[in-house]
């Protein structure tokens, strides 16, 4: 994750409500707070990446390049398609028959009707990610409702807190939807709920205790970073972020531009070559690609 450990230090004092402990226990139940809490963070982060951030990202990425990367997909189909309709035509006058332009070109369009649907779809995810753009929370609300879903995740999480009965359950599933929502108020109303409920004592445990739980702790945090950092290979995380540099951004809508021109002018020479057939212009008969 990149994020430098807290340091811990004993604390000088007995715990709130506690009597007072070792310095070396009250050490190791301040390293097993800790830890809790930044397991609560790679936790509620991973929720964060996949319920708003990496969607934000696509709707961003969409957004600033959707309009040049959907001109591309429509020049690609579109020059397959003339170019099949060339062979095919070509097929026919190589068996010594006269190609039926109707025919080949229904043909054709059944060929490409998937890549048709992925045009739709572009089309469709361009919209949706234009709408969630013009819809996001202000940047002071999302902080303070990443805030209180950790806040909430340190006392309702199921990974962190397991055991608990059917009522904390359901209000970490509203807690989960208000967070997926972006509902600070919601959120808030659950963590007065939360802030309510009697605090659990461990009591004065043992140091093999504490330390069995703070390895625990550890080992957890591990896997937790490493699940992170693979979902993020996976979903491109890394490629996506990038639309958050402009430079970047404009580079790169250079680059589909330059592409953009390139592909239009052969789907034209491929188009003018249709037309010729279609006109009857034997001495500009489609020839092997």
């Amino acid at each position: 994750m990149g994020e430098s450990r807290v340091t811990i230090h004993a604390p000088r004092t007995a715990l709130p409500g506690s009597l007072a402990i070792p310095p070396e226990l009250a050490a190791m139940r301040a390293r097993w707070e800790a830890l809790r809490t930044e397991l609560a963070i790679l936790l509620t982060e991973r929720d964060d990446l996949e319920e708003r951030i990496l969607p934000n990202l696509e709707a961003e990425y969409a957004v600033k390049l959707g309009d040049l990367e959907l001109a591309r997909l429509r020049l690609d189909v579109e020059t397959r398609r003339l170019r099949r309709v060339l062979e095919l035509s070509q097929a026919r006058l190589n068996q010594g028959q006269l190609p039926d332009l109707r025919q080949i070109e229904r043909q054709v369009e059944a060929e490409l009707d998937e890549w048709t649907r992925q045009i739709e779809e572009k089309q469709t995810g361009l919209r949706s990610a234009r709408l969630r753009m013009a819809s996001l929370v202000t940047l002071k609300v999302a902080a303070e409702v990443r805030s209180l879903f950790r806040l909430l995740a340190r006392k309702l999480h199921p990974d962190l807190n397991p055991g608990l009965g059917t009522s904390e359950s359901a209000l970490w599933r509203r807690a989960k939807d208000a967070y997926a929502r972006g509902d600070a108020e919601e959120l808030r109303a659950l963590a007065a709920l939360v802030d309510q409920a009697p605090a659990v004592s461990d009591g004065e445990l043992a140091r093999d205790e504490w330390k069995r739980r703070c390895d625990e702790l550890e080992a957890r945090v591990a896997v937790e970073i490493a699940r992170t950092d693979e979902w993020k290979r996976s979903r491109g995380f890394e490629r996506l972020s990038r639309v958050r540099d402009p430079i970047w951004v404009a580079e790169r809508r250079a680059a589909l531009e330059s592409e953009i021109a390139r592909a239009d002018v052969w789907r034209d020479a491929l188009a003018s070559q249709v037309a010729l057939l279609r006109e009857g212009g034997d001495d500009q008969r489609p020839r092997p690609n």
